[in-house]
């Protein structure tokens, strides 16, 4: 338990400092940040163990790794500049970008990431 509320302290110290003035917005703001947090160190430490298993990287298989770093870049900005409608949209485009990549790499509409477009707006 203890380490569950030093994690929940380390993401409010995150959390911008005009979002602390309302709950509900804080809540949002911790509720953004903490998922987007986790899987960005989630994939730098995965790109770390690809690289060491499988050498160097080409720029072809940095690119989705690159690309999945996006969403800590986002809880970054989030967190220095506390505009959470902004950070949301950018997340989405975000994601729907990965999925156009994907899908047209795998098939076009027919791909079966195409349905994951339908999960962006949600």
């Amino acid at each position: 338990m203890v380490l569950f509320a030093a994690l929940r302290d380390d993401i409010d110290a995150l959390v911008h400092p005009t979002a602390h003035q309302d709950a509900l917005t804080c809540a949002r703001h911790r509720a953004f940040i903490a998922p987007r947090l986790l899987a960005g160190l989630v994939v730098i430490a995965g790109f770390a163990l690809y690289g060491v298993a499988w050498g160097g990287l080409s720029a072809w298989e940095a690119l989705p790794f690159a690309w999945l770093v996006v969403p800590l870049l986002l809880a970054f900005a989030l967190s220095r500049a506390g505009r959470y409608e902004a950070a949301h949209m950018l997340s989405s485009f975000a994601l729907a970008g990965l999925v156009l990549v994907i899908g047209a790499s795998s098939g076009g509409i027919a791909s079966f990431a195409s349905v994951w477009l339908s999960v962006v707006p949600l």
